[in-house]
């Protein structure tokens, strides 16, 4: 959004937030958090791989013991073992699909 009004801006970010979160509350706490910490790479990373909602909060929980520094790094460094894990967990279809409705 290049040239945006700093409404707009806020509107593409509660988007965001709303579509990834999808109503899970731990989700969007993991997602605000995120933001408050400058981990926008966070957000990209569940954005582009169709990971919402409870797969978002499983993540942080299971595999980052509740850090998001944590999730950062490993967002940036584990990509496969998370992938598996919700594949596993079942947050995550072998085709990148979302398997849960939450």
């Amino acid at each position: 959004m290049t040239n945006a009004s700093p409404e707009q801006l806020l509107q593409a970010v509660q988007k965001t937030l709303i579509d990834l979160s999808q109503g899970n509350p731990g989700a969007l706490s993991v997602l605000l958090e995120a933001l408050r910490n400058g981990h926008w790479v966070i957000l990209d990373w569940c954005r582009q791989r169709s990971v919402c909602g409870a797969g978002i909060w499983v993540l942080y929980k299971d595999l980052s013991g509740c850090d998001i520094t944590a999730l950062r790094v490993k967002v940036e460094t584990e990509e496969q073992t998370l992938l598996d894990h919700l594949r596993e967990t079942g947050y995550l279809s072998v085709s990148g699909d979302r398997a849960h409705a939450d």
